[in-house]
């Protein structure tokens, strides 16, 4: 997974490109940064979800320390889910994630709609 920041404040999940630099230390890294953002993201192929137990608990215990800090920096999460509907438990996922941060989450077909609503959510 890689948090691609090149257009800041929209910050682009990318769960097909890899990096040397752990999801977790990313995530570190945008937070302390100390700037808004808007969560971008397309959702995840079926590999990435093929967590063990021990790096899901790693991930929900970096969730619980992070929660503060991504409610005050985080501004919305917009999911491109293409012309398909989106399969139920990644939506649940998205939506679970918006009502914890408390932050909007919105569904839009491309990349192109992505970047207008992820940057009126920025504004």
């Amino acid at each position: 997974m890689h948090l691609d920041r090149n257009r800041a404040p929209l910050v682009f999940m990318r769960p097909d490109m890899t990096t040397d630099t752990p999801y977790e230390r990313q995530l570190d890294d945008l937070l302390d940064a100390g700037a808004p953002f808007v969560l971008v993201t397309k959702p995840f192929p079926d590999h990435v979800h093929d967590e063990t137990p021990e790096e899901r608990k790693v991930r929900a215990l970096q969730f619980k320390r992070q929660r503060e800090r991504l409610r005050s920096l985080c501004r919305g999460v917009v999911v491109i889910q293409g012309d398909k509907p989106l399969a139920l438990p990644f939506r649940l996922a998205a939506e679970g994630f918006g009502k914890a941060v408390g932050v909007p989450v919105r569904f839009v077909r491309d990349e192109a709609e992505a970047t207008a609503v992820g940057l009126s959510l920025a504004a």
